[in-house]
């Protein structure tokens, strides 16, 4: 990410009326980029963590304010709880109704979005701590279409169901 400029988000998006955010990666895994056009979005506040970025703004065409929120979480349950507290008090302070999170938060909600190789239980605290944030932030779980797993390992064994809200 040190050598990411506007010009190559333009050259990704295939037009140059564009902006972006990122957060540079940790030890080689991480790194988020946020990138939106400026003829459908206008961004008034921004706030860059590791496992977060967290854009606010208006949307162009329906004049509401807007915030957006890209996720990429630890795997580590310490990590992830102080995520969700951090996303938590962002939210509280926040007036804008209209959020939209997503990314890859690492957590599933129940056993059922996850086949592990050897069919080991899910952790419940964890699970219990990612229903709590999802039921806090006031956030709705949208099912996937399609496919029922949104991550397979090469042999298919092992899937995980990555959540959009």
């Amino acid at each position: 990410m040190a050598n990411f400029s506007l010009n190559y988000c333009c050259k990704l998006w295939g037009d140059n009326d564009i902006d972006y955010f990122y957060s540079e990666t940790t030890n080689g895994s991480g790194g988020i980029l946020m990138t939106w056009h400026n003829k459908f979005f206008q961004c008034s506040n921004d706030i860059i963590n590791r496992r977060f970025i967290v854009f606010s703004g208006f949307s162009k065409e329906k004049n509401i304010p807007v915030v957006i929120v890209n996720v990429y979480s630890s795997c580590n349950l310490h990590e992830k709880t102080q995520m969700w507290t951090e996303l938590l008090e962002i939210r509280q302070r926040d007036p804008c109704n209209s959020w939209c999170i997503l990314g890859d938060f690492n957590s599933i909600r129940n056993e059922r979005e996850r086949m592990w190789v050897n069919k080991a239980s899910g952790n419940k605290r964890e699970m219990q701590g990612y229903n709590n944030f999802i039921d806090n932030m006031e956030m709705v779980d949208i099912p996937c279409i399609g496919r029922k797993y949104t991550c397979y390992r090469p042999n298919g064994k092992a899937r995980a169901g990555l959540i959009g809200f």
